[in-house]
């Protein structure tokens, strides 16, 4: 059995009001702080992103240098290996004179697209050049004394250069234009191999100094 009904006055009916306020005010508060946390989430989730990107590219660009720079440097290396080796077999090569032989050799530069079945040309018209002649000083290099052939003392320059300069599209470039970039040098000496005619027997190749190095 119900008591009687309790008047409410004014002062109950503005206690129960400013409740409900508060309530509201409660609800909007938490549901703009959840707003908030939710943009601050994502802002870090978009800067981790763009970071994580940029890191990828910069590694990439960094590997694809590194792969330009160790086909340059092999490719230096072969050239002067090559080119000692011609001045081995031709004794006029590396001799001290006003008027020495033509001594150098060309290469186009190259690298292998397809696991050794497809050489293909980096960038069009790069190539590497190697000159040698008599290292400067040794004016006894490579000349006759009693008619026995002296030590040769011969100096190799390997430079690169491209007709054109490189594009972003290229595999690789080569200096700019028709400016040449040293990549590596050499100095050799050809001891006498006494088995052979006293007059071209300096052929035996001792390194003296090799460095392939850009610059």
């Amino acid at each position: 059995m119900s008591g009687p009904a309790v008047p409410v006055g004014p002062r109950t009916r503005s206690l129960r009001l400013t409740r409900r306020l508060d309530q509201v005010v409660e609800r909007r508060g938490e549901s703009g702080a959840a707003l908030l946390l939710a943009l601050i989430f994502l802002t870090v989730i978009l800067i981790l992103v763009l970071a994580l990107f940029g890191s990828a590219f910069t590694g990439a660009a960094s590997i694809k240098s590194y792969r330009r720079e160790r086909v340059l440097r092999y490719s230096a290396d072969a050239a002067l290996q090559a080119s000692i080796q011609m001045v081995k077999v031709d004794a006029t090569l590396g001799v001290y004179s006003t008027t020495p032989a033509a001594c150098g050799l060309t290469y186009a530069i190259v690298e292998d697209d397809g696991g050794g079945q497809n050489p293909a040309a980096i960038t069009p018209g790069s190539t590497l050049s190697v000159s040698c002649a008599f290292t400067p000083g040794q004016t006894t290099s490579g000349v006759l004394v009693a008619g026995e052939q002296q030590a040769r003392d011969v100096t190799f320059t390997v430079t690169c250069a491209a007709t054109t300069p490189a594009t972003a599209h290229d595999r690789i470039g080569c200096g700019s234009g028709s400016t040449s970039v040293v990549l590596a040098r050499a100095r050799v000496r050809y001891e006498a191999d006494r088995s052979l005619t006293a007059a071209t027997w300096a052929v035996v190749p001792k390194i003296l100094s090799y460095r392939v190095t850009r610059g």
